[in-house]
């Protein structure tokens, strides 16, 4: 089982031990629990999810995440991920984190050791952290990213497929089991207990992930009638308003960082 700081259910209690750090703020964290409904709902990892800065806050997280990548290329990745190990300490040492990267980050030539090397350098465990592939920067490269996926898995980190199901254009790469995780996205789990079509999408999608062998996330949760038809269907990892709202964790990733 998996606890974050002291034992309580509430991802807001990451915060007491979160003090900001001196500077100007230019990009905010937040986290969101996974939770496992098979362990009475304690975290099985916390998400780290880019938020707007203090000072903009009429910025759209999507605008926020355009303009990193356009000044930082695939570097954003890896500056989220730093910002993301500098408040390690707030966490239980057993707390998994992700971290959302885009595909085309896995096919940079130095990407694999830019994150083992950070992992090294604040002292974190390789196997706490998620790297979540988003699906809406486009399909993953499974030619081009094997290797670098299989270098990750190697060396403990577990990779997730984030936002599954909309285009499913990823099948090749759950097929070739390079993921250890299937994030079902909150588009097909809303109506999951409000309409028999979606119910119907979700059961074939949890059937076909269940028989290629990773582990299966519903996003979006919010209401109780979706919990509980979701985990039906054995799908025990789940996420969304209904276990814990993002909850603020920092807000110290400046412009000045080096790589």
């Amino acid at each position: 089982m998996l606890q974050t700081v002291r034992d309580a259910d509430d991802a807001t209690d990451l915060l007491q031990f979160a003090p900001p750090l001196a500077g100007t703020p230019r990009l905010a964290l937040a986290v969101q629990a996974i939770v496992s409904l098979s362990s009475e709902r304690r975290p099985a990892w916390v998400e780290c999810l880019v938020r707007p800065p203090a000072d903009r806050p009429g910025q759209s997280v999507m605008d926020l995440v355009r303009a990193g990548y356009a000044r930082r290329g695939d570097r954003f990745d890896l500056d989220v991920l730093d910002a993301a190990l500098r408040r390690m300490p707030a966490l239980r040492p057993d707390t998994r984190f992700g971290v959302n990267i885009r595909p085309g980050s896995l096919m940079v030539p130095d990407f694999v050791d830019a994150v083992l090397e950070r992992l090294h350098r604040a002292q974190v465990a390789p196997d706490r952290l998620v790297l979540e592939l988003v699906e809406y920067a486009g399909a993953v490269n499974l030619e081009a990213t094997a290797r670098p996926l299989n270098a990750l898995r190697r060396a403990g980190v577990q990779v997730a497929l984030d936002d599954f199901g909309p285009g499913a254009a990823n099948l090749d790469v759950v097929a070739a089991g390079l993921v250890d995780w299937i994030k079902l996205d909150r588009s097909v789990c809303r109506c999951v207990d409000t309409h028999d079509g979606a119910r119907r999408v979700v059961e074939g999608l949890a059937a076909l992930v269940r028989h290629a062998g990773p582990g299966l996330v519903a996003e979006g949760i919010e209401r109780p009638a979706q919990m509980q038809l979701l985990h039906g269907m054995g799908i025990v990892h789940q996420q969304g308003f209904l276990f814990h709202r993002p909850a603020l964790l920092v807000d110290d990733l400046h412009a000045g960082s080096t790589h």
